[in-house]
């Protein structure tokens, strides 16, 4: 397991490839956790399309994750307001995003 909320693009790259590398020549079941960085479309990594501080958290739940087992359910509050249209932007570009829900 990898994570990093920072911006450079080149370690975001370097993360990336390392990860490509862990998984599809070594077998490993290796996972990357990134902050805004869905070009990297691949498997093994993760782009949080929200805070950056979501990125930890993000990290903690897929390495508690079984490897057959999806972070795309239950209830999960963001600690950010996100509105429609930037969540639209961030789903257009495949990046794992966080939702406040509000009754109602």
């Amino acid at each position: 397991m990898l994570a990093y909320a920072g911006s450079d693009l080149v370690t975001k790259k370097l993360f990336v490839n390392f990860t490509k590398r862990m998984r599809d020549e070594e077998g490993v079941k290796f996972v990357t956790v990134l902050h805004d960085y869905a070009q990297a479309d691949h498997e093994g990594v993760i782009s949080v399309g929200t805070a950056a501080e979501l990125v930890y958290w993000t990290a903690g739940a897929a390495a508690g994750a079984e490897v057959n087992e999806s972070l795309m359910t239950g209830n999960t509050l963001s600690m950010r307001n996100a509105r429609k249209a930037s969540l639209s932007r961030a789903f257009r570009k495949a990046s794992f995003c966080f939702m406040r829900r509000t009754a109602g």
